[in-house]
């Protein structure tokens, strides 16, 4: 299942070349960011892992609800900017909100999670 973190411009919105900008510095180095047709991808090392798994094995999800690539997909648009992650583990969940709140704050916007 994907959940969508969007943000909505107000006033200005970043360019195309502002958000790759953003998506380096924020992983200085810790995903691979590649531009592909209308959205960037950023994929990080590892497999995707549930952290209950071992600790409380209970509260587990089976491993075949996550997807084995760990990543992030960004699309910008005219009046918003779309964080997306499919079928990610919480720390990619994560690292995905950090990266909606750091969009909103650059550029007065407004987070709306789907």
């Amino acid at each position: 299942m994907a959940l969508d973190r969007l943000v909505y411009w107000r006033n200005c919105r970043p360019t195309a070349d502002a958000v790759q900008l953003l998506l380096e510095d924020f992983f200085n180095g810790a995903a691979t960011i590649t531009l592909r047709n209308d959205r960037w991808f950023c994929a990080l090392p590892g497999t995707t892992q549930n952290p209950f798994r071992r600790a409380v094995p209970d509260l587990a999800k089976p491993q075949a609800c996550y997807r084995e690539q760990r990543y992030i997909e960004v699309i910008l648009d005219q009046d918003s900017i779309d964080i997306i992650t499919r079928d990610q583990d919480p720390f990619v969940d994560g690292l995905a909100k950090r990266l909606q709140e750091l969009f909103a704050q650059g550029w007065s916007g407004v987070c709306d999670s789907g």
